[in-house]
């Protein structure tokens, strides 16, 4: 009608074009036609790495809300960031639940930032499933204009679910969170069935995990020898904070709360071990 060609909602030929063909600027698969529709159903799909994308930023880049990245075992030298998308990544442990992909796919943050950074996932989530995390540095950004610390992983303004991973090795040298740091106003961090270990955070506090403001659950996690030179060997935290099952061991502090710290907020610690910490 009056030479438009763009397909009018209803049409059969939206989402109808070759599956192979690279899905449309909406995320949908591809429509007949010589336009494309902007109402289509958006198609989530898994990105394989390497064979897909030899990276996994490179995966995550062409990746779209909703889809998977499924990274295949091997070492990663790599400075990870997902900004305002909610996707998963995982090892073959996502696929397969076999934990020896766990040790076998491994993110080493080669001391040049924080390994992961996930930011702004709205109202969705970013889930990481069964890798190892190593060798992260966080460092002083301008760009937060806070210190970015999370040697292994630092997230700002995204809910972030992390299940079956090790996150080892990481350090933060000038503000909090060792081996993490949760940096949120009103969102969530949902840690299970993992282990931090031999994380540090000389300037702050939290050497293996700082929370300000948000909701911090850890289920069957364990942090040891973690040190932090202020507030909490293994976890320092403001806002609302949740430990059930889990055990925090070996950590130190040069000054407050050899294993825990908390600066305001709420806390509920439930059938978890807490033992040899030193302040």
């Amino acid at each position: 009608i009056n030479d438009d060609y763009n397909l009018q909602l209803g049409s059969p030929c939206i989402d109808a074009g070759d599956p192979s063909s690279p899905r449309d600027q909406d995320g949908s698969r591809a429509d007949m036609g010589a336009f494309p529709s902007n109402l289509g159903i958006p198609l989530a799909v898994t990105i394989l790495v390497p064979s897909d994308y030899s990276t996994i930023q490179g995966a995550i880049n062409a990746s779209r809300s909703g889809d998977t990245v499924l990274v295949q075992p091997g070492t990663y030298v790599e400075n990870i960031i997902i900004d305002g998308k909610d996707i998963t990544v995982g090892s073959l442990f996502l696929t397969t639940q076999d934990t020896s992909y766990i040790s076998q796919t491994i993110l080493d943050g080669n001391q040049n930032g924080s390994v992961f950074q996930v930011l702004n996932s709205g109202s969705g989530s970013v889930d990481l499933y069964g890798f190892t995390l190593r060798n992260g540095n966080g460092t002083y950004s301008e760009l937060y204009t806070y210190w970015v610390g999370g040697g292994g992983i630092f997230t700002k303004d995204a809910n972030l679910s992390i299940d079956n991973c090790i996150i080892k090795d990481c350090a933060e040298s000038y503000g909090y969170g060792g081996g993490v740091l949760f940096y949120p106003s009103s969102y969530t961090l949902d840690i299970s069935n993992s282990i931090i270990t031999n994380c540090s955070s000389t300037g702050g506090g939290g050497g293996g995990i700082s929370s300000f403001d948000g909701a911090l659950l850890l289920d069957n996690v364990k942090i040891d020898n973690c040190y932090a030179g202020w507030g909490g060997g293994a976890i320092y935290a403001n806002g609302t904070t949740e430990i059930i099952n889990s055990v925090l061991t070996n950590n130190q502090c040069g000054s407050i709360g050899g294993a825990f710290n908390a600066q305001g907020g709420n806390a509920v610690i439930k059938s978890t071990l807490i033992a040899n910490n030193i302040s």
